[in-house]
């Protein structure tokens, strides 16, 4: 899962989220206070590029992610 919270990005916009090394896009509209969140398919070390469009067509840069990996639990017998 990718999330923004409130005020990450313009409110209503389009937010793309692409993994390079599978080639799958995700596409999401932002809610009314600038949050978003989308399902990601990835690896722990698969990066992601993240940009917005608006309602006027204006781009933003892309931008890199790179997930944190989760923790893991090691349990002992």
């Amino acid at each position: 899962m990718i999330n923004g919270q409130p005020g990450s990005v313009e409110p209503g916009s389009l937010v793309h989220v692409t993994n390079p090394l599978t080639g799958y896009v995700a596409t999401e509209l932002a809610q009314s206070d600038g949050s978003f969140a989308t399902d990601m398919a990835g690896f722990a070390n698969d990066s992601f590029v993240i940009y917005t469009t608006d309602a006027g067509g204006n781009s933003s840069p892309n931008a890199t992610l790179l997930p944190s990996a989760p923790a893991v639990l090691t349990l002992d017998r």
